[in-house]
């Protein structure tokens, strides 16, 4: 539904009476004073900053520009220190805007926007109605970062095509876009975890298969019944407070097996490692969904489940899983972190954890329609696109004292920047640079979320961008810890997903990444029929886990199947398959030339 610009007048007027004076025009560069960070005093001693450094732009000249911040976690005031210079070389000064709701209204109510300014998407719809953002068409090409990479560009199609207000053309430029291209020792959720602890101590049995491991939890739990704090331990715990629009229970499980549950709550499974969705109607009892309940109702059988997980909420089943440590091996929703270590069962087939986004958050930067300093603010755009300059801004200049080129041309950690990384991954403390000046974090989002810089290459490749902590040289002492040790001997491998590596048994991406974004939600009609039927999967998957026996199990699957058939269940499973079939077909189409 279209908006209008007077709608937001109306709705902020107070808003607008109390701050407006406090809001600067950025078409005219006017700083806007910081509320509670000295931004007075800040600027003051930071005109000299810039001068000082001015000289080394190309031009010598710098030119302040507004910024409006994503959140309240951006320090408002002159950019200055490191971070100031490495801006002033680029030509520019940023002046950057206190932020909160209240001034973010005004601001768009007012239309006196600064320079640049990062927006969501309803209100960039309404920036681009009233005619007071810049359509960044003609200007793609003066962002060289911008333009060069494909990834932003595959970004920028899906901007184009559903975010740009029914224009067809970029008027904002999505943060936050990335690919995997990191692949961390740790998966994330997407892997069997286990109380090492207790494991280890066992002589670390082998396990054969995703069955086995309910035996094994039965003598984990038979060598330490109860946890230091006193917590009665069990093999696997559950809770209903995950049961959201889907019986949540399941999401472990469905990754255990490399597949995702975003389309449980329609039926729908999902196999990212070859690609495929199917019905949990038609598959039955071949479904993935089937084995797991299956799977957890045996556990119950054994003893090895809680018999109040029903009863636990997400909360108190994480307590008892990260706090206690009573967990032998966190499934349902809830994965165990600390004390908890991957192991790799033959046949296994692990989908990685994905943490970018393809098409960036729904979060936009925009640039005044009225600027008086355009080159500027493109020029600052490509800097949140370039992933060398984003290295610097975390790591410092060389000059700086954490890092350093040596005589093979390389990247490497001083002595002291290593000391200082490792201080600050095991101890948290401060890093500070050889000149005294504190490392002082970027808090806002760029528009690339990469891992690693273009230029800065180490001996085994670029370099990551965000601190030294994920460099080689300090991770082998940070991760030289008791339970590593204890994991690589037993193993052989430096990490589990070096042994993934080994075994062939991991996937990075999938024809099935990204594509639930572009699936359509059901209208109110299909959403009733959707709801009815997780109610009916909820309460039934919970009496499968508590079935006393067999015939008992297979009669409530049975009944179960046939409850949301009645339902109309084949008529969404099928719209839900149809549209994965379309999010295929547009996220191919989107894909940069």
């Amino acid at each position: 539904m279209k908006r209008k610009v007077t709608k937001r007048l109306f709705a902020v007027a107070l808003s607008v009476t109390m701050l407006l004076s406090g809001v600067g025009c950025g078409s005219k560069s006017t700083s806007q004073p910081s509320e509670g960070n000295n931004a007075t005093e800040t600027s003051s001693n930071n005109e000299s900053s810039v001068s000082e450094t001015s000289e080394k732009n190309a031009s010598g000249d710098i030119t302040k520009i507004t910024l409006y911040p994503h959140d309240a976690t951006t320090t408002s005031g002159i950019v200055d220190g490191y971070k100031g210079e490495l801006y002033a070389e680029h030509g520019i000064q940023l002046d950057i805007w206190a932020y909160s709701d209240e001034k973010t209204n005004a601001i768009l109510a007012s239309g006196d926007l600064p320079d640049v300014m990062y927006v969501d998407y309803d209100d960039l719809t309404t920036l681009i109605e009233g005619g007071l953002v810049l359509n960044l068409e003609q200007y793609l090409d003066k962002m060289p970062h911008i333009a060069k990479d494909d990834t932003i560009q595959t970004a920028l199609n899906y901007t184009r095509e559903f975010r740009s207000g029914g224009t067809g053309e970029i008027y904002g430029i999505p943060i936050g876009i990335g690919v995997q291209e990191a692949i961390w020792d740790d998966p994330g959720a997407n892997c069997v975890k286990i109380n090492w602890d207790i494991y280890h101590e066992l002589g670390c049995p082998q396990v054969d298969s995703l069955e086995g491991l309910i035996p094994l939890m039965k003598d984990m739990m038979e060598a330490r019944p109860t946890a230091e704090d006193g917590t009665k331990n069990y093999g696997v715990l559950l809770n209903s407070g995950s049961d959201g629009t889907y019986w949540g229970n399941m999401r472990q499980w469905f990754k255990w097996n490399g597949y995702e549950p975003d389309s449980l709550q329609y039926l729908v499974e999902m196999d990212m490692i070859n690609g495929k969705f199917n019905s949990i109607l038609e598959s039955n009892r071949d479904s993935l969904y089937y084995k797991g309940l299956k799977w957890f109702n045996t556990a119950y059988r054994e003893g090895v489940l809680d018999p109040d997980s029903i009863n636990s909420d997400y909360m108190t089943q994480k307590a008892k899983i990260d706090k206690s440590m009573a967990c032998m091996v966190p499934g349902g929703s809830v994965q165990g972190y600390a004390g908890y270590m991957p192991i790799y069962i033959p046949g296994q087939q692990i989908y990685h954890e994905h943490w970018t986004s393809t098409y960036g958050k729904d979060s936009y930067l925009v640039i005044n329609a009225n600027t008086d300093h355009l080159d500027a603010c493109l020029e600052f755009l490509d800097t949140l696109a370039d992933m060398d300059f984003y290295f610097l801004l975390w790591n410092g200049r060389e000059e700086d004292g954490l890092w350093e080129h040596r005589e093979d041309g390389l990247v490497y950690p001083t002595e002291y920047g290593l000391e200082s990384a490792i201080g600050s991954a095991t101890k948290g403390e401060e890093t500070i640079f050889t000149n005294g000046e504190k490392q002082a974090l970027w808090n806002d989002n760029f528009i690339v979320s990469k891992s690693f810089s273009e230029s800065f290459i180490g001996p085994n490749g670029p370099r990551e961008a965000r601190t030294l902590q994920g460099w080689d040289e300090v991770t082998a002492v940070t991760s030289d810890t008791e339970i590593n040790r204890q994991w690589r001997e037993q193993y052989g491998y430096h990490s589990y997903m070096d042994q993934l590596r080994d075994k062939n048994a991991f996937t990075l991406d999938s024809v099935l990444t990204d594509v639930t974004s572009f699936c359509s939600t059901p209208d109110d009609s299909l959403q009733l029929t959707v709801d009815a039927i997780r109610d009916v999967v909820v309460s039934s998957s919970w009496k499968m886990v508590y079935a006393e026996n067999d015939n008992d199990f297979e009669a409530l699957w049975d009944q179960m199947i046939q409850d949301c058939k009645d339902l109309g269940a084949e008529e969404i499973v099928q719209w839900r398959m149809d549209e994965l079939s379309k999010g295929i077909e547009i996220k191919n189409k989107l894909q940069a030339d």
